[in-house]
């Protein structure tokens, strides 16, 4: 067992990161990621990111609107353009989880839509606080919007009527409430780009036309136990409407229907997936799978019986014909398969994966990177060490079986230094020179990163010392980025930790 310690003194972060410290303010850019571009010739560059509470208003739990003169007096301050909102920049919104002393429950956009210098057209990136109960609709004025992120553990109870359909540059939805009473009529209408991979909806109702035209790049649908209501055309997709971001065999690319709710007590409108007629929506040629997930729902399972319409109102068409080659299954078909770490590599992987729709079997592989935690000294003096664990074997049969390459180390260095900036960027390099980037040898068992030489001044500093995972596929192309603090996270989940947070929590667990 190979272990290396990293002792370092936090003066020198303090030389690094004075010119990055000195003048910063509020308001910051953001580089706009390649996955949120619309192509090689999409013009704009970065996000003007505003997340304070002082650049928004309303009373007791909601945010009703701009403080566009705070705004503005920060964007002059920073000596950002503001002429480019619009045409280099967007602006995105990080609303605060509290606003005036209260939690944030309610987030009104409606009242935003008539500011067309900062919210309509201008606006590429909304992050809910998860707190948020409550929104309203965003309707004609959602062209420039890229991402829309509701929050881990979102809290949203509905998502009202034309919440931002015809949102044609949303290229993603991330954190979709899982436990919602409704779904508007056509919330997500015609947001071509916005879903991809699985869908999980778990709302009571679904209102028509809530997800037409926009699930065209989905490739499973799974409906929560919530789920009793869904109306027509909700889950539809004509492929001659579908203008952008269109699969390149021009086919929906669902391929499984998981209903975890029971099937027999929904209320399904008979053009909920499919109709024909004259404007016939396209059919789910790629579909293999129907789930029926339910216990109550095995007696209504029978092999070879493929149509939706025989066990409710509604139809799913197979690529124009009857279906016989497919079949309605109670349960999933696991088989041995390529191990799996979707959850990340700090989380156990899985080894199997169902045959029939592709979902991943039971958790039985070992996570391969782990954490030891922070820790303090009790003899008085000020420093902060964390420890970072690698279980070789479960990276040599994850490696083995992927063909990828995993490479660790860590980021050290004051946590001002990137803001919420990723401390790498795609390709795995630092973005500042305010950081220290530290590659780990794969023989290494125990990596230990240590802070010396902090003063009483620095106890309140907050340091980053996370763990980085880079996977690289064969011919080392990246394939992702992960970060580590005493979780795994993605970048904006990064917090770093100060001296007197951790003393402050050992004092509570005494």
């Amino acid at each position: 067992m190979k272990k290396i310690i990293f002792t370092l003194s936090l003066v020198v972060f303090f030389c690094l990161t004075l010119a990055v410290m000195v003048g910063a303010q509020s308001v910051y850019l953001e580089e706009i990621p390649g996955e949120l571009k619309l192509g090689e010739d999409d013009a704009f560059t970065h996000f003007v990111v505003f997340e304070e509470e002082k650049y928004f208003t309303g009373s007791g739990t909601t945010i009703s609107g701009l403080n566009t003169e705070n705004m503005a007096a920060d964007m002059t301050a920073a000596n950002i353009d503001a002429s480019k909102l619009g045409t280099i920049y967007l602006v995105r919104f990080n609303f605060p989880a509290t606003f005036g002393g209260n939690t944030v429950t309610c987030v009104n956009v409606n009242a935003f839509k008539g500011n067309t210098t900062y919210f309509s057209g201008k606006c590429g990136y909304l992050q809910f606080p998860s707190t948020m109960t409550q929104t309203t609709d965003m309707n004609q004025h959602t062209g420039s919007l890229r991402c829309i992120d509701f929050g881990e553990d979102s809290q949203l109870t509905s998502l009202p009527y034309k919440f931002c359909p015809s949102a044609n540059n949303l290229m993603s939805v991330k954190n979709f409430p899982r436990n919602l009473t409704s779904i508007g009529a056509s919330a997500f209408d015609s947001c071509y780009n916005a879903f991809k991979g699985e869908l999980y909806v778990n709302a009571t109702t679904i209102s028509g036309n809530a997800f037409n035209n926009s699930i065209a790049n989905v490739t499973k649908l799974t409906f929560g136990p919530n789920v009793t209501k869904i109306d027509g055309q909700a889950f539809t997709v004509r492929m001659a409407e579908v203008t952008s971001g269109a699969p390149a065999d021009g086919k929906i690319q669902i391929t499984a229907i998981e209903f975890q709710c029971d099937v027999s007590a929904v209320t399904f409108n008979s053009n909920a997936f499919y109709f024909g007629g004259g404007w016939a929506r396209s059919e789910y040629s790629h579909l293999k799978t129907i789930l029926l997930a339910h216990p109550s729902n095995e007696k209504l399972v029978n092999e070879k019986v493929s149509i939706l319409s025989d066990f409710t109102s509604s139809t799913v068409l197979f690529d124009g014909t009857d279906g016989s080659t497919y079949f309605v299954t109670p349960k999933h078909t696991f088989v041995e398969s390529t191990v799996s770490y979707d959850q990340g590599f700090f989380s156990s992987g899985a080894t199997a994966v169902c045959s029939n729709c592709g979902k991943l079997g039971e958790y039985t592989a070992a996570p391969i990177f782990s954490c030891g935690g922070y820790s303090i000294p009790t003899d008085g003096t000020i420093s902060i060490s964390i420890l970072y664990m690698v279980d070789h074997d479960a990276l040599e049969a994850y490696e083995n079986s992927s063909g990828n390459t995993l490479n660790f180390g860590l980021i050290v260095g004051l946590k001002s230094a990137i803001g919420n900036n990723a401390p790498l960027d795609e390709y795995g390099d630092q973005i500042s020179e305010s950081l220290l980037k530290i590659t780990i040898p794969n023989t290494y068992t125990n990596v230990e990163v240590k802070i010396n030489n902090m003063t009483e001044e620095s106890k309140d500093t907050v340091l980053l010392l996370c763990g980085y995972v880079k996977e690289t596929d064969s011919e080392n192309n990246v394939i992702g980025i992960s970060y580590v603090e005493e979780a795994e996270t993605d970048a904006e989940g990064l917090t770093g930790i100060s001296f007197q947070a951790l003393l402050e929590r050992a004092g509570e667990s005494e």
